[in-house]
């Protein structure tokens, strides 16, 4: 009986009958869900936007904290003092990669140099047999 209901094919399984679920989604949070905290307006706004440099300073709410409860913020003449490291450090990284690029490019040339003078050499002296013979 299975195999005319089906079409004719005894190997495939019958349909199961499910019901389809009552509430598939919803845009209203759960009662009692764990992990959501809500959070008023005025306190979005007083908030100060994150620029991604780690610069806030705030009770430790951030994973991304700079500086620990033991420690006290940078004060602006420790701040310009890092940055002044800070700058520093760039300058001297982009002179030696400068002269890295100087003595690299050095090289190269004294190679083209050396390649060109050997061809010269070759010429000249397959010239020199060339009106010899």
């Amino acid at each position: 009986v299975d195999a005319v209901a089906d079409g004719g094919n005894g190997r495939k399984r019958p349909r199961e009958t499910v019901a389809p679920p009552a509430r598939l989604f919803s845009l209203q949070a759960p009662q009692g869900s764990p992990g959501h905290k809500v959070i008023h307006l005025a306190q979005l706004h007083r908030r100060p936007p994150a620029t991604g440099l780690r610069l806030d300073f705030d009770e430790g709410g951030s994973e991304h904290a700079a500086c620990t409860s033991s420690t006290s913020p940078l004060i602006p003449g420790e701040l310009a003092a890092q940055c002044g490291r800070y700058s520093n450090e760039i300058d001297r990284l982009l002179q030696e990669h400068a002269e890295r690029l100087r003595l690299a490019l050095a090289d190269t040339r004294r190679r083209q140099n050396r390649s060109l003078l050997g061809a010269a050499e070759a010429l000249a002296a397959r010239r020199v047999r060339e009106m010899e013979a």
